[in-house]
């Protein structure tokens, strides 16, 4: 590319000026495409069909429709498909086109292997609220995890997180946010003849730019991320977790210890529509 300078090897105005016109074009252009693309992922990744036209009833099997409610306020559907004395318990998420509805032979077909099934839909998907996105899809799959580990999970019944298509990526999410206590217990346990502490921080509402971003609509008591990282560490040596904060802690013991299970997961669903609804 020619360069015109004037006698002082100063960029001619006009040169100049289009040189900032061009950048600009390119700045517009890529913020354009940008936009382009996170309009177009939903519609590229994801199929949802809406409704439910099938359920485990055409097949002779007893069934419980739930909802599990997300923390940014999505309402989900989701089957529960009790087995009598289950050989293991089975976190199902299925792939990113259709419905549960497209997806109840798979799940009747695990429920005949004597296996007790936790199926949800996707934000967007079937009956439940909202449209889905990769963000979204991940809130999905926690809420789903804490609604099994409140009303179905039982002592001594394995689970296995199952995935098809896109539900392998969030079955494997799954698994490793129920690993990380596991591991942690497991790890303090083995390593700490060797001097070695391991400590999983079990953290509840905090100021971090996560929980600005999820927009709650009520303010709620939040902890500093300081204060947590100084009571964690400050834990450390005296157990495999901790729960930061006195309220946490009450509450822990409360829905872990007091209250039913399903109790919990009601006044938690009341508490989170409050926060986001």
């Amino acid at each position: 590319m020619t360069v015109y300078c004037g006698a002082e090897g100063r960029i001619k105005r006009p040169m100049l000026r289009s040189l900032i016109v061009w950048a600009g074009l390119i700045v517009l252009g890529l913020a354009a495409l940008k936009v382009l693309v996170l309009l177009a992922e939903p519609r590229m990744a994801f199929f949802p069909f809406r409704g439910e036209d099938e359920t485990p009833m055409r097949y002779g099997i007893r069934f419980e429709a739930i909802t599990v409610n997300t923390a940014d306020g999505e309402r989900l559907r989701a089957w529960w498909i009790p087995a009598e004395r289950p050989r293991a318990h089975v976190v199902y998420f299925h792939g990113n086109g259709g419905n549960l509805s497209m997806w109840t032979p798979v799940l009747v077909g695990l429920h005949r292997q004597r296996l007790s099934v936790l199926a949800v839909d996707y934000r967007g998907y079937g009956l439940s609220t909202g449209r889905p996105s990769e963000r979204g899809l991940y809130r999905d799959v926690e809420a789903t995890l804490a609604c099994f580990d409140q009303s179905y999970r039982r002592p001594r019944v394995p689970t296995i997180y199952w995935g098809r298509s896109l539900g392998t990526a969030m079955a494997s999410y799954a698994a490793s946010k129920a690993f990380e206590l596991v591991l942690a217990e497991g790890l303090w346990s083995e390593l700490r003849a060797r001097g070695v502490d391991v400590l999983a921080c079990r953290a509840g509402a905090t100021r971090t730019p996560g929980y600005a971003a999820s927009r709650p609509r009520r303010s709620v008591p939040l902890m500093e991320p300081e204060d947590v990282a100084r009571r964690a560490l400050d834990a450390l040596g005296h157990g495999p977790s901790v729960v930061t904060g006195a309220l946490n802690r009450v509450a822990a013991f409360a829905f872990g210890r007091l209250l039913p299970r399903r109790a919990s997961i009601q006044i938690m669903g009341r508490a989170t529509r409050r926060l986001y609804g």
